[in-house]
């Protein structure tokens, strides 16, 4: 269910996902990884409506739930880098980043990651070249 509702978050079905959030609720599931996954997905949302300090809150939480070599893990990671990007914080998003490369070096998240960085960092060279 859980998962369901990720990827509801993930089409902008937002309906979607307070569905499936609500079936998963009444599950009542008490295992790490469930208890992850629903702390993942609230951050999630948090980060799509702009808050990226809760969505900070949310993930550091799932983060410290879901087993390290979880999808879960992999999409907490990169949602954690946006929002730290987004609170202008670089450094500490290259470090997640970096995190991200040694646990996921094939990722579909990390490769999209490591491909913006690089354009960011080659468009950032050319303009300090030019100047």
């Amino acid at each position: 269910m859980l998962r369901c509702a990720y990827l509801s978050l993930e089409l902008n079905d937002t309906e979607g996902a307070k569905r499936y959030i609500a079936q998963a609720e009444a599950i009542d599931a008490d295992d790490a990884e469930s208890r992850g996954a629903l702390q993942l997905i609230h951050g999630v949302q948090a980060f799509q409506q702009g808050k990226p300090e809760l969505a900070l809150n949310h993930l550091g939480h799932a983060l410290s739930e879901v087993a390290p070599d979880s999808s879960f893990k992999q999409v907490g990671l990169y949602f954690n880098f946006l929002s730290y990007n987004n609170l202008n914080n670089s450094e500490i998003a290259q470090n997640i980043l970096d995190e991200m490369s040694l646990l996921f070096p094939k990722g579909a998240y990390t490769s999209l990651l490591a491909d913006e960085s690089e354009s960011e960092s080659a468009s950032k060279s050319n303009s300090e070249s030019s100047s």
